[in-house]
């Protein structure tokens, strides 16, 4: 089986049976899953804050 250590290594835009047919002849090493770990947790911390805010107001109904 051959190893993946890079996040380049992992083909892009494959279907799922060409995923599932790549991952049956290859493995992540440690150090790959805990490089592809760390860099999610850090991109979580860059997404933006919610930006929306939900507001009401009232109109009077006989005023229009």
């Amino acid at each position: 089986m051959k190893k993946v250590t890079d996040i380049r290594q992992v083909p892009k835009h494959l279907t799922d049976q060409e995923e599932a047919e790549f991952w049956d002849t290859h493995e992540c090493t440690e150090e790959f899953l805990m490089e592809v770990t760390d860099d999610e947790e850090e991109d979580d911390d860059l997404l933006p804050t919610k930006r929306s805010k939900t507001i009401s107001i009232r109109m009077d109904q006989y005023g229009l």
